[in-house]
């Protein structure tokens, strides 16, 4: 038999109503679903929740929207993301390996360089909503390599050329 409408229902009953398993609804209330009574160990001692309620939770959350850019911009710190990129092209990626991961997956450094630059402005502009206007020292060595490189190139086939 339920109890009255004000100290809720069961867990059980609410899954009932609900049409999900028992353990989805204590999953739930873990996660922070409103109770009317939390529960204790032992049988009858479990949870009770406001079946309205509970429903408004689900469905606020089932209408939960992407953050705004503005929001993401806040999370995007440009020198911890450039100083973890120069990170991965100048050491190993995890203690047990003795490369940086351009050597390890046998790339070219100078492309590898590049590509990191071009991996820190997409997040920037994903999450600021543009380019960055200076570079962090980090993203500056990277460009560096990869131009010297480049020069390198561009010198050595105009020699040949002659």
């Amino acid at each position: 038999m339920s109890a009255p409408a004000s100290e809720g229902v069961t867990v059980r009953e609410a899954a009932r109503a609900l049409g999900v398993s028992r353990t989805t609804v204590q999953t739930w209330v873990r996660g922070g679903a409103p109770t009317c009574s939390l529960g204790s160990v032992g049988r009858s001692h479990g949870s009770r929740v406001d079946l309205e309620e509970l429903r408004a939770w689900r469905a606020g959350r089932a209408l939960r929207v992407p953050a705004p850019k503005s929001v993401l911009g806040s999370w995007f710190d440009p020198g911890i993301v450039a100083a973890a990129l120069w990170k991965l092209y100048v050491r190993p990626t995890r203690e047990d390996r003795t490369l940086p991961s351009w050597k390890l997956y046998r790339l070219a450094p100078a492309e590898t360089a590049a590509l990191l630059v071009d991996v820190f402005q997409a997040l920037h502009r994903e999450a600021i909503g543009r380019f960055a206007d200076e570079l962090p020292p980090e993203m500056t060595k990277l460009l560096s390599i990869y131009l010297s490189s480049l020069h390198r190139r561009l010198t050595e086939e105009l020699t040949d050329a002659r």
